[in-house]
């Protein structure tokens, strides 16, 4: 994994934090790019922070193929 890729699933699990409003902690952050990574490859997960697509939890688990197909729009 190069530097970009990792700062893209760093960034876009800790957009979703701030977005659900939930308390910030780094156990939760840690799940939400575990998570991420488990479901998007890193050309994903690219195209997801550079189009700034905003996500939740629910949304990276169960919509992951309708997010996949917004990104290779």
């Amino acid at each position: 994994m190069n530097h970009n890729t990792a700062t893209a699933y760093g960034c876009v699990a800790y957009r979703i934090m701030k977005d659900e409003g939930k308390e910030e902690s780094e156990e939760y952050l840690e799940l939400l790019m575990e998570t991420l990574y488990d479901f998007y490859n890193g050309k994903d997960i690219l195209a997801i922070y550079r189009s700034k697509i905003k996500l939740d939890f629910y949304d990276v688990i169960v919509n992951d193929e309708k997010i996949k197909k917004l990104t290779n729009e």
